[in-house]
């Protein structure tokens, strides 16, 4: 199984995340898009190319976000993470429960 921790990349931690020390990995900050700042999918998908580059025999990532998440957001990380113009990356997505 490959724990590919998208709420680390993506959502960067925060108050009340999970100290994940060394192992967190870069955080991917938000972009301004009309005047508002939202998540940065081109970035998310660059580094998820990578991880899956580097893990090639690997199907599945884990997802999990905090409560104020909203679901159209955790939608578009999964999206994210199941193909690029490249092709498939981690088509298995699991959403984790309750870990934040």
């Amino acid at each position: 199984m490959f724990w590919a921790f998208m709420y680390w990349y993506f959502f960067g931690g925060g108050a009340g995340a999970i100290d994940a020390s060394a192992n967190a990995g870069p955080t991917i900050p938000k972009k301004r898009i009309g005047g508002k700042m939202d998540y940065n999918y081109t970035e998310l998908a660059k580094k998820v190319r990578e991880l899956k580059d580097d893990n090639e025999d690997e199907s599945q990532v884990n997802i999990g976000a905090e409560r104020n998440i909203d679901y159209e957001t955790i939608v578009k990380v999964m999206d994210t993470t199941r193909e690029d113009d490249k092709g498939e990356l981690f088509p298995n997505v699991v959403l984790l429960g309750g870990v934040m």
